[in-house]
């Protein structure tokens, strides 16, 4: 039997290593090939809703800014008499000056201070009343429009809805915002404003 040289031998081992290695990459491309395509047989179906639009135009919302126009309003009236009140007592400080004691008058001055301060508080209080107020309302609201999304997301089966405050561009078929808008008006037209002023 005619021994086969080594050369020849090492190529051959080679050749059956290169085979084999090329049959590997082919498998392992194949296998990358078909995670590929199931990735992209699946469907994503996505939605975009402004909510900022709906926290503006919808019905309760402007239940809600009508409420708020109507205290502001009550506020304004109630700022104004006290404003009288105080510039009043003011003229009346200032006319008294010199007519009766030291004594008279500096009690008068320290009730006016003392009015300032107390319009000051009630100021404050009404604005602070009106701004928790307003952010419960809207909380209120925010919440009913979680709800038409989520009822909207299961009917539609969406796997996802963004803000539209968080999307820079979408097309416009993706846009639920006046679906959502037709649903929450027929859901809830009014949220009522709580304003405690005490």
């Amino acid at each position: 039997m005619k021994k086969i040289p080594f050369k020849i031998q090492l190529l051959a081992v080679m050749f059956v290593i290169g085979a084999a290695f090329l049959g590997f990459q082919a498998q392992v491309r194949s296998a990358a090939d078909g995670k590929e395509q199931a990735v992209q047989s699946q469907s994503f179906n996505m939605a975009v809703v402004d909510v900022q639009a709906l926290l503006t135009r919808s019905a309760a919302a402007k239940s809600i800014q009508e409420q708020l126009n109507v205290q502001r309003e009550e506020f304004k009236k109630e700022i104004g008499a006290i404003d009288k009140k105080l510039k009043d007592q003011q003229q009346a400080l200032i006319k008294s000056n010199g007519k009766g004691t030291e004594e008279e008058f500096n009690k008068k001055k320290s009730e006016l201070e003392k009015s300032v301060m107390d319009a000051r508080q009630t100021v404050q209080k009404r604005r602070n009343a009106l701004d928790v107020a307003a952010g419960t309302a809207l909380e209120k609201l925010r919440g009913e429009i979680t709800k038409v999304v989520a009822s909207l997301s299961d009917k539609n089966k969406y796997d996802i809805v963004i803000s539209r405050q968080n999307v820079v561009l979408a097309v416009k078929s993706m846009d639920i915002t006046e679906e959502v808008m037709k649903e929450l008006n027929s859901s809830i037209t009014k949220i009522d404003l709580k304003v405690e002023t005490n």
